[in-house]
C-alpha cells in the first residue's frame, strides 16, 4: 500500500462549518434549474463557493441557496449580481452569469429549525472585490 502525501491535520472532517468570518469567495457552481427546488417547491438558486482567501481556508466549499420565488432571495441574489457587477435590468436576469465570479462575504452560523447549526452567506455582507471586507466582526 502507498503512503499518501496529503497532511491531514488540514483537512476539515466531512460537514465541518467554515469559521465564522470574511472570506473571498468563488462562485464554482450554479444550478438554477427545476431541480433546484426545494421540499417546499419553492425555487432555488443553489450557488456553491470556494474559499479564495484567507489562505488556511483556500479551496473549502459553502453553499447558498436564495430563492428566486420570494423578494429576500431576490434582494440576496441581487447583492452577488452587484459584487460581480453584474447589472441585469427590466430584461430579466441569468444567475448563470454570477459563475466564476469573485466577491467578498461574512459566513455567519445559524441554528436551524432541526437544532442543527449551519454557515450562512450573510446577505447584508455580500460586497465586491475591490470593496474588501467589512471591518465589522458580523452583525448578531
Amino acid at each position: 500500500m502507498a503512503q499518501h502525501q496529503h497532511n491531514m491535520d488540514q483537512v476539515p472532517a466531512a460537514g465541518e462549518l467554515l469559521p465564522e468570518g470574511w472570506y473571498q469567495f468563488r462562485v464554482k457552481e450554479v444550478d438554477d434549474s427545476e431541480e433546484a427546488k426545494d421540499s417546499n417547491g419553492e425555487q432555488r438558486c443553489k450557488l456553491q463557493l470556494v474559499v479564495q482567501q484567507p489562505d488556511q481556508y483556500v479551496g473549502r466549499t459553502t453553499f447558498d441557496n436564495p430563492s428566486l420565488d420570494n423578494e429576500m432571495g431576490l434582494g440576496t441574489l441581487k447583492a452577488y449580481y452587484k459584487a460581480v457587477n453584474y447589472r441585469p435590468g427590466p430584461e430579466g436576469h441569468d444567475p448563470q452569469n454570477l459563475r466564476d465570479g469573485e466577491f467578498w462575504a461574512f459566513v455567519k452560523h445559524n441554528e436551524g429549525k432541526d437544532g442543527n447549526t449551519y454557515a450562512n452567506i450573510a446577505f447584508w455582507s455580500i460586497r465586491s472585490l475591490q470593496q474588501g471586507p467589512g471591518k465589522d466582526k458580523g452583525r448578531k
